[in-house]
């Protein structure tokens, strides 16, 4: 009888011990996290940002006929990491009155210089 009491005390404290252990590393890892937060919170600033900047520097390349054609609010276009004549490169794309014929005007903006690379051919 005494071998079973002392089993239980070993495993009740072996229980107690991996318990504290559990809880000491989920502590650690939410205090990982609360401070992880803001420094991936400000990457998404400084990412949207320099999205803004890449919709306006393509919205700007168009000209007058082609901006009255954009049926969506231009600072709301789809912008995506894309290639551009095997480079690199951000495409801006603006929904138009004449997508089902022609397709929406995407505009290439390099992501070094922000400069615009081009355009996507409208059939």
């Amino acid at each position: 009888m005494a071998d079973y009491k002392a089993t239980f005390l070993f495993i009740g404290s072996s229980y107690y011990h991996y318990e504290n252990l559990i809880c000491q590393t989920m502590r650690k890892v939410m205090i990982l996290l609360f401070v992880l937060i803001p420094v991936f919170s400000n990457c998404t600033k400084d990412d949207s940002e320099l999205i803004a900047q890449i919709r306006e520097i393509a919205w700007n390349s168009l000209d007058d006929q082609e901006k009255s054609t954009v049926i969506i609010d231009w600072t709301q276009a789809k912008v995506e990491m894309t290639t551009y004549n095997d480079k690199s490169a951000y495409s801006v794309i603006f929904n138009t009155d004449a997508d089902a014929l022609l397709g929406p005007i995407t505009v290439y903006v390099d992501p070094v210089t922000k400069k615009v690379l081009g355009y996507a051919g409208r059939f």
